[in-house]
C-alpha cells in the first residue's frame, strides 16, 4: 500500500496532464494554478524522489531539510503540488492522502501553502483537517493565500 514514484519516462505524460488542467482553468475563465510546471522541474523532482504518480494522482512533496520561515520545523513534510488526474475514482484522492499520512508524514505535521483564488483547494484541504496558520503573499505581494497545516500526531492523539 506504498505510495508510487514517478519514473522520468512518466514526466511527459505528467507534463502534459498538468497542461490540460491549466487548459480547462482558462476555459472556465479561472486564472492559472501550475502555470509554473515544467519539466525540467518534474525531472528533478523524479531525481530527488519527490514526485508521485499514483492511482491518476500526482503530486510533489518534500521533507523539510531546515526551518523556514513558514513556521514549519526539520523533517515535517510539504505537500508542494497535488492534482487529480483520475476522473473514474471519486476516492482516489482520499485514498492518496490517506497513505501520504501512514507512509510518509507518520507522526508530524503536513504544510501546503494554497492561493486564496484556489478555491477548491482550500475547501479540499479544509474539509480534509488541515488549519490555516498564517497568510502568505506571492509575486510582490499581488497573490494572496495561506498556509495551512495538517498536524497528524494531533489527529493521532485524538486532538490532544
Amino acid at each position: 500500500m506504498s505510495l508510487r514514484l514517478a519514473t522520468l519516462e512518466e514526466v511527459p505524460l505528467i507534463c502534459k496532464e498538468f497542461q490540460k488542467f491549466e487548459k480547462k482553468q482558462k476555459t472556465d475563465g479561472k486564472p492559472p494554478v501550475f502555470a509554473f510546471i515544467r519539466q525540467d522541474y518534474l525531472k528533478r523532482c523524479v531525481s530527488d524522489g519527490s514526485l508521485y504518480f499514483d492511482n491518476g494522482i500526482i503530486a510533489v512533496m518534500k521533507q523539510y531539510k531546515v526551518r523556514t520561515k513558514y513556521g514549519n520545523k526539520k523533517g515535517e513534510w510539504g505537500l508542494l503540488e497535488l492534482l487529480n488526474t483520475n476522473l473514474t475514482d471519486n476516492f482516489a484522492i482520499l485514498k492518496f492522502m490517506y497513505k501520504v499520512l501512514h507512509d510518509k508524514v507518520k507522526d508530524s505535521k503536513l504544510y501546503a501553502t494554497i492561493r486564496d483564488d484556489n478555491t477548491q483547494s482550500i475547501k479540499f484541504h479544509t474539509a480534509f483537517g488541515y488549519k490555516r496558520t498564517k497568510d502568505i503573499v506571492w509575486s510582490n505581494g499581488t497573490l494572496p493565500g495561506g498556509i495551512y497545516v495538517y498536524d497528524n500526531l494531533k489527529r493521532k492523539n485524538n486532538g490532544k
